[in-house]
């Protein structure tokens, strides 16, 4: 299984060393790679990257961008996309640098995409998921987009977007990314967009925390955002092309 595990990363020192710390615990087979893209770190998320790779025993697997500008989280998932596509990867994880999800759901989604040949995606609230320190208000607000867009799009919808999602590569390439938000908005587009296109995919029931994270989003503005994606791809609205860089180039360190 050629897979490629993308970390995006943003102001994340403490909790990205987390992350790798559980990813070393992992079997990589030989041709798979971990891919960490720093979004434009203020505080040394990359310098502690590069010192904890020097230890890990996947160091000969693992990669350490930074973008060359600040992409959004969109953008920056683009970059990895962009990549697994290019390198003919079969199979593309996406798993957020802040450690809310659990790295020990990786492997049991690697194996449900790779036995039912469809992309797997995270969901924190369908039967079976558990949460810690998740605000209640935010459970039930999640809840009621999930049942929203269940209605509205006629797909059983149980996350919006969560941290870990793994996807069908050759699925990816049949999805416009410059139509897609470069926002915190890109996995509801994504995901639209895979109900569009009418890929396969199943949701997961995932472990998730919050801790010690620090959140970059605006619940209100996020779910506005969210809803008007909703309705755009209800009534057959194309978005107009949303690019924040037409190359979204960045830096191997």
């Amino acid at each position: 299984m050629k897979c490629l595990i993308s970390v995006p990363c943003y102001n994340c020192v403490t909790q990205v060393q987390r992350v790798l710390n559980a990813l070393n615990k992992i079997q990589l087979s030989p041709d798979s790679e971990i891919l960490f893209i720093d979004n434009g770190s203020t505080d040394s998320t990359v310098d502690s990257l590069l010192a904890a790779r020097q230890q890990s025993p996947h160091q000969s697997q693992i990669q350490i961008w930074r973008n060359d500008s600040n992409y959004g989280l969109g953008g920056t998932q683009k970059v990895a996309i962009r990549y697994a596509i290019r390198n003919s990867f079969q199979w593309l994880v996406v798993l957020h640098g802040d450690d809310q999800a659990y790295v020990d759901d990786l492997l049991p989604m690697l194996k449900k995409a790779e036995r039912n040949e469809c992309s797997v995606l995270g969901s924190r609230f369908m039967p079976g998921s558990k949460r810690m320190g998740y605000q209640l208000k935010r459970v039930l607000g999640n809840m009621a987009l999930n049942a929203v867009f269940t209605i509205l799009t006629g797909k059983k919808t149980w996350d919006l977007g969560s941290g870990l999602n793994v996807f069908r590569a050759n699925d990816l390439k049949k999805i416009k990314l410059d139509q897609i938000s470069d926002s915190f908005n890109f996995n509801v587009d994504l995901l639209l967009a895979i109900y569009r296109q009418k890929l396969s995919h199943q949701f997961y029931p995932m472990m998730w925390r919050e801790t010690d994270q620090t959140s970059n989003a605006r619940n209100f503005a996020v779910a506005s955002s969210m809803l008007k994606s909703l309705v755009r791809w209800r009534l057959g609205i194309k978005s107009q092309k949303i690019l924040v860089s037409k190359d979204y180039t960045s830096t191997a360190l």
